[in-house]
């Protein structure tokens, strides 16, 4: 399977969690203001945004992955109703590369939609994904700054000589 068909298969949950948030969010809110088919329709292009967000997120850190590492250095693991890639056997400079790949490429999907959809949705997403860039425990990150520290301790430990002898 492509490493996009493998992340849409794997977020079937995810997209329907999302989309059941968003609806039932605009569903009151359209209620309360007395607007309903305003707020479906932000809801709408909440769902397209965040799903294309979604699927460009993971598959980019699928695909990064598989090119610095291997066709089988990846896979997608789902979890209740998050979806994550797995890559166990990178280096560190490697995981740095495949945790950054995935927020940049998801807020540039969500971006791609301003020339049609409202900005402040579009950009709504694109900042999540910026977010996720916060090196906060579960986010990516989190894992870029691991992989930064050992890639870091790596080169100060080769530099000054030290085995490590364990």
């Amino acid at each position: 399977m492509t490493g996009l068909l493998q992340v849409v298969v794997a977020s079937v949950r995810a997209v329907l969690t999302m989309a059941g948030l968003l609806f039932g969010v605009a569903v009151l809110a359209g209620a309360a203001a007395g607007d309903l088919p305003v707020a479906l329709t932000a809801a709408g292009w909440g769902v397209l945004i965040g799903v294309s967000g979604l699927w460009a997120h993971e598959a980019a850190h699928l695909i990064m992955a598989r090119r610095l590492a291997g066709a089988a250095a990846a896979e997608v693991v789902r979890s209740g109703s998050t979806l994550a890639v797995r890559a166990p056997e990178l280096t560190p400079g490697q995981a740095v590369a495949v945790a950054v790949a995935g927020p940049v490429v998801g807020a540039a999907a969500s971006l791609g939609w301003t020339p049609v959809a409202p900005l402040w949705i579009a950009g709504g997403f694109a900042l999540v994904h910026a977010a996720n860039l916060v090196p906060v425990a579960g986010t990516d990150g989190a894992l870029a700054w691991r992989a930064c520290c050992r890639l870091l301790d790596r080169r100060w430990t080769a530099k000054r000589g030290v085995t490590g002898g364990q």
